[in-house]
């Protein structure tokens, strides 16, 4: 990795190009973060396509709130600060997440004109 540093890194920063790595943090966060989304996203995948057997549900961060589920609590518990469901830090988190596809996954978020509230799909890439 050093050489690799030295010799493409350095020779595009001292030709003023974007360095490559900022570049992948910018685009898709830190290994972390997309292990995060990538969690995340497949989860929801699964949870509202059936594994992608019936068409993408919308859902709102109420109905994920009011159905109880306790796996999809953990799972955004395991990711917020303090360790805790809160309704308010799982739609930050989901506004963040939306449009940033990772692999082959992407959370697209829409507003409801008729109930004046946010929506979200989780899609395959193209759908």
């Amino acid at each position: 990795f050093d050489d690799w540093d030295n010799l493409v890194r350095g020779a595009l920063i001292w030709l003023e190009q974007d360095d490559p790595v900022d570049t992948q943090d910018r685009s898709g966060g830190g290994d972390e973060e997309r292990e995060m989304i990538n969690d995340i996203l497949t989860h929801l995948y699964t949870k509202y396509c059936n594994f992608g057997v019936e068409p993408p549900k919308p859902f709102t961060v109420k109905r994920l709130h009011e159905e109880e589920d306790v796996c999809t609590r953990e799972l955004f518990a395991s990711y917020l600060r303090g360790g805790k469901w809160d309704r308010a830090k799982v739609g930050r988190l989901l506004s963040r997440m939306a449009d940033r596809p990772c692999n082959g996954i992407v959370l697209r978020k829409r507003q409801d004109t008729t109930l004046h509230v946010r929506e979200y799909v989780v899609s395959l890439v193209g759908e």
